[in-house]
């Protein structure tokens, strides 16, 4: 996850805070938690019916209601 991290650094140009790495690795790390979630409340739907930006996005969202303490 590290390679892909600097990848997206030195394509695009940016300097990564710690909210970026923060929120980049914890979904990693929690990404089986979270999409357990996700299937639990996501009635009708299952996981490869989401697309792939909404799923991220929904993944973010969880995180950080629930593990990012600083938001």
């Amino acid at each position: 996850m590290e390679e892909i991290l600097d990848l997206a650094i030195e394509v695009r140009d940016l300097e990564p805070d710690d909210y970026i790495k923060k929120v980049f690795f914890g979904v990693y790390e929690k990404e089986d938690e979270i999409n357990a979630l996700i299937e639990e409340k996501s009635v009708g739907w299952k996981l490869n019916r989401i697309s792939k930006t909404n799923l991220s996005i929904l993944r973010l969202a969880i995180f950080e209601m629930k593990y990012y303490d600083e938001i």
